[in-house]
């Protein structure tokens, strides 16, 4: 199989698409697919689905300009004094099991999520910028950009 044969899902919600059809539908769904990629759901040809399903990504991510300086901060388990603006809040996600989600930037472009920061900053929305300490949850890396996972220690609003 290359490039120019197409590969048709059999699982999952695009089954019977091809990978262009579905990049076409969903991109992120590709994006998703390949960083949370398992060889068993694709059978002999897996390692030629996986560098097909690599190259969808690269597209997209050089068609949306996805190209970030981000950098993972402190060590987990870190305190760390936080100054930063919110520029998403979600309560959709689903693994967040219904609490906020916000997502934050610093003025070194490092990106930070954290959930129900609204429980320290009532009224909180993107574009407002918070001052809090923070431990140091995990690092996580999506879509190649590196983001620190925090959880709310003492709060001070700026």
């Amino acid at each position: 199989m290359d490039k120019k044969e197409f590969y048709i899902f059999d699982f999952g919600q695009y089954k019977s698409k091809t990978i262009e059809e579905v990049y076409s539908i969903d991109p992120m769904y590709l994006v998703w697919l390949i960083e949370n990629f398992k060889p068993k759901y694709f059978g002999k040809n897996c390692d030629k689905i996986k560098i097909l399903l690599e190259s969808y990504k690269e597209k997209y991510l050089n068609e949306h300009h996805i190209h970030d300086t981000s950098q993972h901060i402190g060590k987990i388990g870190d305190i760390l004094d936080i100054k930063a603006e919110v520029y998403l809040v979600n309560s959709s996600k689903p693994n967040w099991e219904g609490d906020k989600m916000y997502k934050l930037i610093d003025s070194f472009k490092n990106k930070y999520i954290i959930k129900n920061l609204d429980k320290k900053f009532p009224n909180l929305r993107k574009g407002d910028h918070v001052n809090f300490y923070a431990k140091v949850l995990n690092h996580k890396e999506e879509l190649g950009i590196k983001i620190t996972e925090l959880k709310i220690k003492l709060s001070k609003i700026r």
